[in-house]
């Protein structure tokens, strides 16, 4: 799953202790155009950057050129000409810094012909190898203006930015993950729908997340006009987020949106964010719905023990061990009848990840795990409630998945358990509760028959 974070060039001064190991991928932003290029002369941290570059490890790093109100993009890409400097001007900065990638970020594109042609031609220009993504506005509008089809096949993933989705006009969310009362028109699960009708695959979108509150001031409480007066971010970033919700004396949580609020009476001020809660609820729904990952605005609005990045790898790691069978030996996921999916899953113990190989086959819902010990294998059942649990395994995060026909030994041995289960099952309650029974009915017979009535009203 990615985690990616968005950082503000000029104001980086390297990652906190241990964030490395939480991020897939950092966007530094901003590059912009200026007289139909690339510019980065406003960049006043590039030796930062170029040191950080160096000891990236696995890191995915790329730079974003645009962003919020940043122009001279329709300039830039009007004709052939125009578009060929552009792009090469792209490369170039990509090159000179050893970056992984660009991030297109135009907010937003008013010829979606000529954007598909320019994110055509940087392709052809970058390769296969280097990243091409964009920063995807969440609005039905700004999927029609974009020619899905195309850019689904051009680009590495998409970055929907699930948030700024606030209502100017009434105090709402502004991150929300689904429809509520504070969220009635726009929230992130619209936002995927949208982009997964238009065609793009799951697995290329990837949500975001905010690390930083929208205020709304002068207002008389939620879901009311905001008075004339927009949302405008409040400052301080995480820390000041905790600062407002501490002098309000608490915070508020939506769950059906799976979003927390503040309103402050006294100083009539509304503020919406993310904190770790929602946050996990996002990494949730990307983890269930199979999507590529999470992406969130922005790393330097984090408090300095990174508690919300924290959140995102805390969730990662939990549903790892719930969707995954952490073993030394091998275990089998199979299933006693033939009317559902199952999944017959091979884990072996590597470090800290497990590869896994998963087969499938028409099966039923009651799964049996088999565990192989020494020379002879042991067997559990599983509930079928587990059953969706380990359909989730499809689209946990693996090493390999390989589409091979399942072991016809192991299978037999499968059914044959199957069997003698069902058949040990049965005897159980035949001796348990069935015999009893007869042997009661008998007696009572057996006593009326000899007219016996005192033995039969003893028993």
């Amino acid at each position: 799953m990615i985690t990616l974070a968005y950082v503000a060039i000029d104001k980086f001064n390297g990652l906190h202790k241990g964030d490395a190991q939480r991020l897939t991928h950092i966007n530094f932003a901003s590059a912009v155009v200026k007289d139909g290029k690339a510019s980065i002369e406003h960049w006043t941290n590039c030796k930062g950057v170029l040191a950080f570059l160096k000891t990236r490890g696995n890191i995915k790093v790329s730079f974003t050129v645009g962003g919020l109100g940043a122009g001279g993009f329709s300039q830039a890409v009007a004709t052939a000409e125009s578009r060929e400097v552009f792009a090469q001007s792209l490369v170039d900065i990509m090159n000179d810094f050893e970056f992984d990638g660009i991030d297109l970020d135009w907010e937003y594109p008013d010829d979606k012909i000529k954007y598909t042609a320019l994110v055509s031609l940087l392709r052809e220009k970058m390769g296969s190898k280097k990243l091409l993504t964009m920063a995807a506005g969440a609005l039905a509008s700004c999927v029609k203006g974009l020619e899905i089809d195309k850019l689904s096949q051009l680009m590495d993933f998409f970055n929907i930015m699930t948030y700024d989705m606030m209502n100017p006009s009434i105090v709402s969310h502004h991150t929300s993950l689904y429809e509520s009362f504070l969220s009635p028109s726009m929230y992130g699960d619209e936002a995927v729908q949208l982009y997964q009708i238009a065609g793009i695959p799951k697995e290329k979108l990837v949500i975001g997340a905010a690390f930083y509150a929208r205020i709304y001031k002068n207002v008389d409480g939620i879901n009311l006009p905001s008075n004339g007066d927009p949302s405008d971010y409040l400052s301080g970033g995480y820390a000041g987020t905790l600062d407002f919700i501490e002098k309000a004396g608490g915070f508020s949580y939506d769950e059906k949106a799976e979003a927390p609020y503040v309103y402050n009476v006294q100083t009539r001020e509304f503020i919406t964010f993310d904190n770790p809660r929602s946050i996990k609820a996002k990494v949730d729904y990307v983890q269930s719905r199979g999507l590529g990952g999470i992406m969130f605005w922005e790393y330097l609005s984090d408090d300095e023990d990174s508690t919300l990045l924290k959140a995102i790898q805390e969730q990662k790691e939990y549903l790892a061990a719930m969707n995954t069978f952490v073993t030394d030996t091998p275990v089998f996921l199979c299933s006693s009848n033939n009317h559902t999916e199952t999944v017959l899953m091979e884990a072996t113990l590597k470090s800290n990840h497990v590869p896994v190989m998963i087969n499938r086959r028409n099966a039923g819902d009651a799964l049996m795990v088999y565990m192989a010990m020494s020379s002879t294998q042991a067997d559990l059942y599983v509930p079928s409630k587990l059953y969706e649990k380990a359909k989730m395994l499809l689209s946990a995060e693996v090493d390999r998945v390989e589409d091979t026909e399942p072991d016809e030994d192991f299978l037999e041995y499968a059914e044959q358990t199957n069997l003698t289960r069902r058949s040990n099952a049965i005897a159980f309650v035949f001796l348990l509760y069935v015999l009893p029974i007869i042997v009661a009915v008998a007696f009572v017979l057996w006593s009326i028959a000899r007219g016996d009535f005192w033995l039969w009203l003893f028993w």
